[in-house]
């Protein structure tokens, strides 16, 4: 149990590492951290399937200017290592990622708010043209960043599934299976969250197209997809060509 609670807590410290050293690979999104977070916590398929899941919960999720979103790479590691871990049915654990997400929230606004002290620095580096002090603000930062972020999650992990497990014992029944409700409509608010931003008059078309293929001709998400790419495809080049494109 220790040595997996090291491992996930090292997992989630890497992902949120990951926008800030590697390149923004969105390894701290929740379809690839789940999957891995699954992969050390000894079942990949739970994992996954969850991952799928929290995505769809997490993705409407945007950060504007210096706006905070709720942590969603906590809400999702939690998540599913408690149902691993700890025996959680999956629709209950995914249920819980949404306020795990929002526990972590003013944390991340507590660390980015003494952090900012190395971005003032920083510009005092920058007029000085002290290119090895820029250097050191950008890795002593980060690695504060990374360590308040492993030790909260190994915390977390370490008692919390634990008291998670001893919890779900005391919850009623009738409450438990609100919690798997709300677990169903979870990725419709996400989805509704993301279209919030996108949806207009020229792509409201395409949502409904995507819709009449998937509950009428019953064609699965793949097919869609491809018909999607298909289209988009045509698209792009009849509007080249009449604009002149080649």
């Amino acid at each position: 149990m220790l040595l997996k609670c090291l491992l996930i807590s090292l997992v989630y410290m890497l992902g949120n590492m990951d926008t800030r050293f590697f390149g923004a690979n969105r390894w701290n999104w929740p379809i690839c951290l789940s999957a891995i977070v699954g992969l050390v916590a000894g079942d990949l398929t739970t994992g996954i399937t969850m991952g799928v899941e929290l995505q769809l919960i997490f993705m409407g999720f945007v950060v504007i200017g210096m706006s905070v979103m709720p942590d969603a790479a906590a809400g999702s590691t939690l998540a599913v290592a408690f149902a691993i871990m700890s025996g959680l049915e999956s629709s209950t654990a995914i249920a819980l990622a949404m306020p795990i997400a929002l526990l972590f929230q003013p944390v991340l606004i507590l660390e980015q708010t003494v952090l900012n002290y190395f971005n003032v620095k920083g510009d005092t580096y920058s007029l000085k043209g002290d290119t090895k002090g820029l250097q050191n603000c950008l890795f002593v930062a980060n690695g504060l960043a990374g360590l308040v972020d492993f030790a909260l999650m190994f915390l977390a992990l370490y008692a919390g599934s634990a008291a998670v497990e001893a919890v779900v014992n005391f919850i009623p029944d009738i409450l438990m299976a609100c919690l798997e409700k709300t677990a169903s409509v979870l990725p419709a608010l996400g989805l509704a969250y993301l279209m919030s931003y996108v949806c207009d008059k020229f792509t409201m078309p395409f949502l409904f197209m995507g819709f009449v293929l998937a509950a009428y001709l019953q064609l699965d998400a793949l097919a869609v997809s491809i018909l999607g790419g298909v289209i988009a495809v045509v698209y792009f080049n009849t509007k080249s060509m009449a604009s002149g494109g080649e």
